[in-house]
């Protein structure tokens, strides 16, 4: 039975999501979750490192159907470490962090919650390396699930079986929406308020990080991807092949390639400046 005392059938599912009372709740608070979730991952860091200092990770915040953000990790630790999935799962669930501004604590929701462990398969003959197979390939799977949650369509009230959202959605993305561009300031505001903030966490509910991060490499610690693989290795393989791939016509002069680039800049630029517009008339508005 739902929370609104009825039990509701399949044909409900654009109720999916949506609060009980709109006018009650605490939208203010979830827009200030968004703020704290990136400081809470760390202080969940933080805490499985003290239990296992070697420890790796790879995490995928998932919007969902509430619009509140929540995280599927993989964490990884050398074979041998005196820690298993539950130790670090409680670990990690342990940790607390303040909004960066406001100052309130936020901490890991204990419900819905599955620590899962993979391990690699021993071969009862002397001198066989453990076989990874099986392990990799349920790590690939499962990061490969939680990438494609998070690449989903999260237009408010879109919904993979109905196009057609609903006025109750509309309306809680909206309020979801003001609280996070007025009423919720983040560490960047200026003094007048975040109204006259260009933050993207203004725009995208509070939050305004990355929806995929990993451990980085240290001088103690190889980081997540063993062939360091990072964000700024990608850009830069990026450009070599744009560059390296690039047509130019027989006289010299510009390529289709070098066209579809500048275009790209352009409206990159333009983007840009239509968000910084908004945020002044967001600022102008009564």
């Amino acid at each position: 039975m739902c929370a609104c005392g009825v039990t509701h059938a399949p044909a409900d599912v654009d109720l999916r999501g949506i609060p009980v009372d709109q006018d009650r709740y605490d939208y203010s608070g979830q827009v200030e979750w968004h703020g704290t979730v990136s400081r809470l991952w760390a202080s969940s860091v933080d805490a499985m490192r003290r239990r296992a200092s070697s420890m790796e990770y790879f995490v995928v915040r998932e919007v969902q159907a509430r619009m509140a953000l929540h995280l599927h990790a993989v964490v990884r630790v050398p074979e041998g470490s005196p820690v298993n999935a539950s130790l670090m799962g409680a670990a990690a669930r342990s940790a607390t962090a303040a909004h960066p501004v406001t100052g309130e604590v936020m901490a890991w929701g204990q419900k819905g919650v599955q620590d899962r462990e993979i391990l690699p398969r021993h071969s009862r003959e002397e001198g066989v390396p453990p076989d990874m197979s099986t392990a990799a390939a349920r790590v690939i799977g499962y990061v490969s699930k939680a990438l494609n949650y998070s690449l989903k369509d999260i237009t408010p009230g879109q919904d993979a079986a109905d196009s057609n959202p609903s006025p109750d959605r509309f309306e809680f993305v909206r309020r979801l929406r003001h609280a996070a561009r007025f009423q919720v300031r983040c560490k960047d505001c200026p003094p007048s308020g975040a109204a006259d903030c260009s933050k993207r966490a203004h725009r995208s509910l509070g939050y305004g990080g990355h929806t995929v991060t990993m451990s980085r490499p240290t001088k103690q610690r190889p980081g997540w991807s063993f062939a360091h693989l990072t964000r700024k290795r990608i850009r830069e393989e990026r450009m070599a092949w744009a560059a390296s791939n690039s047509t130019r016509d027989d006289a010299g002069g510009i390529g289709h390639d070098e066209v579809w680039w500048a275009n790209y800049a352009a409206d990159l630029r333009a983007r840009r400046a239509r968000e910084s517009w908004e945020s002044r008339q967001h600022a102008r508005a009564p």
